[in-house]
């Protein structure tokens, strides 16, 4: 036999040793596949297990965390409101006690201007338990003076008869000490209230 003729003969063997072990190999593969299907196909129809559980529990962990997340969140903002309705009432308390000061001191500003005009020296020299400005106009300060001219008003804050009635036990308010003129003038001046009772107001 030639050679080529051999070389050409066993090349065809080759091929069909390769299309036999080809087909063989494809046979087992689909005699193994069909078992396979089956159980899978019996796993199926097989009721469930404790595997089967494994979607429902993860859902579960899942969610309660997503609570546990939402329950804490919720608490910081809460806590953020309060803390916050907190430091407006603070700031609110501070406001209304920096308007009481301030009022306070206003107060007592004025108390002490009153009382300070109130107890100024006068032109003669003496104290005023009221305002100056009446002892200043009234008399000028004089204890003792006494208008002549028909009113009859007296002393230092120039009292008429009537109002001055005798007060502590004397018959004109001339007559009078200046402690006892200076305590009918604080009566009837109540706090600003009498200053019609002069007509230097």
């Amino acid at each position: 036999m030639p050679f080529a003729t051999q070389k050409s003969f066993v090349a065809t063997f080759i091929i069909c040793v390769a299309a036999l072990i080809a087909i063989a190999a494809m046979s087992t593969t689909a005699s193994t596949r069909e078992p396979v299907r089956a159980q899978l196909q019996v796993r199926s129809t097989q009721p469930c297990s404790i595997g089967c559980e494994w979607g429902p529990t993860v859902a579960a962990s899942l969610q309660q965390k997503q609570d546990v997340r939402d329950a804490v969140f919720a608490a910081i903002v809460e806590q953020q409101r309060l803390a916050a309705e907190q430091a407006a009432a603070e700031e609110e308390a501070a406001a209304e006690a920096a308007k009481r000061a301030s009022r306070s001191s206003s107060t007592r500003s004025t108390t002490s201007s009153t009382m300070s005009s109130t107890m100024s020296s006068t032109e003669g020299g003496t104290a005023c338990a009221i305002p100056a400005y009446i002892c200043d106009r009234e008399s000028g300060g004089d204890l003792t003076v006494y208008n002549h001219q028909g009113s009859g008003a007296s002393g230092k804050y120039q009292f008429m008869p009537r109002t001055w009635n005798g007060y502590g036990g004397y018959a004109n308010a001339a007559d009078a000490p200046e402690a006892v003129q200076d305590a009918k003038a604080t009566e009837l001046w109540a706090g600003g209230a009498g200053c019609g009772h002069w007509s230097a107001c």
